[in-house]
């Protein structure tokens, strides 16, 4: 079909990676960012994602029918004024409109209160997330999108990306938070530390991650969308994440470079120094790099997926990760969180 794509959040880490120029409007925060990304051919526009009139006439007069939302996985309330302005167009024009959600693997996280431990995007994961009685400000947000594209006859998916790593091509961002906040730490610290019990995570490489969304847009432009709705989790996990193993070698590349005082790796001496090497609460920090959080793709051959990075290429490329947290200094702890969360 012919189609018109919007995306929020384009100019950050790996959004700016997911489509060439053509057929593109991306939603900036700035008109710095409008600007830099208009001289790479882009339609770019500074708007208030939360200003209903403004985003309903964007969509209305630039012909949106597909949505890429990664501005936020916490804030609903800049999902509704899009999902309302698709319902619009389809009244209009009778087409189908899409949806799709940038989520979190926090959702998944023992921690943040996910008791059904690993969980695979072939699983009615919809329906375990509704089960779950502890509220999680990503796993609400996730709830609120499938409501609010039910109300408005939008198909709507879900990606739930893990840890991402790598360089991204983002004009204003170019290194991931979860990795590169605990090299940052580390760094300061002059040590890298552990917490007492092991844990694990799933991880993809950004380009990795660009294709998965890439992929499923051309699914939908070329008419064989895959089932969304109640069915559209998407994970897009490449392969696992075990943070002692992980932090074992980070601890040997930053001695070898001469940037921690011992490649031991021994475990946080109390809370309070972990909360403030993070930036935030324990509760969050633990959340973050502490709990098991074990999301498994299996949807990736219905959109025509396969990663390309593994843990061990993740490791081979550790010395490029801290390069990235060098070069861009104080600037790589770009954690922060909602006010749910303060």
């Amino acid at each position: 079909m012919d189609y018109k794509l919007l995306i929020t959040g384009a100019a950050g880490y790996m959004q700016h990676s997911i489509v060439p120029p053509p057929n593109i409007v991306a939603v900036v925060r700035s008109d710095k960012q409008a600007l830099e990304l208009s001289s790479l051919g882009i339609d770019a526009v500074h708007v208030d994602l939360g200003d209903i009139d403004a985003i309903t006439q964007l969509v209305l007069e630039k012909d949106i029918d597909l949505v890429v939302h990664c501005a936020s996985a916490t804030d609903a309330s800049l999902a509704k004024p899009l999902l309302s302005g698709l319902g619009r167009r389809i009244q209009q024009t009778g087409k189908a409109a899409y949806f799709i959600h940038t989520s979190g693997a926090s959702a998944f996280a023992d921690l943040a209160g996910w008791p059904h431990g690993k969980v695979s995007d072939t699983d009615q994961v919809h329906a375990l997330v509704k089960q779950v009685s502890t509220p999680y400000v990503v796993r609400d947000t996730d709830n609120t999108i499938f409501d609010l594209a039910y109300e408005n006859n939008v198909t709507n998916f879900i990606v739930v990306p893990p840890l991402i790593y790598g360089r991204g091509t983002g004009i204003s961002n170019h290194i991931s938070s979860q990795l590169s906040v605990y090299i940052q730490a580390a760094i300061a610290n002059k040590a890298v530390y552990k917490f007492s019990k092991d844990s694990e995570w799933q991880a993809i490489h950004v380009t990795d991650l660009a294709r998965f969304y890439t992929s499923i847009i051309r699914t939908i432009v070329h008419g064989n969308a895959p089932v969304g709705g109640q069915d559209g989790y998407f994970f897009a996990s490449a392969h696992k994440l075990p943070w002692w193993d992980l932090l074992h070698c980070l601890a040997s590349r930053l001695h070898a470079k001469w940037l921690v005082s011992t490649a031991d790796v021994n475990v946080w001496p109390n809370g309070d120094l972990a909360a403030e090497s993070f930036g935030m609460p324990l509760e969050y920090v633990r959340i973050g790099w502490n709990s098991n959080s074990i999301t498994l793709c299996q949807k990736g051959d219905l959109i025509g997926w396969k990663p390309i990075w593994n843990y061990a290429m993740l490791l081979e490329h550790m010395d490029d990760e801290i390069e990235k947290v060098q070069q861009a200094g104080p600037s790589a702890k770009m954690i922060k969180l909602p006010p749910k969360l303060r």
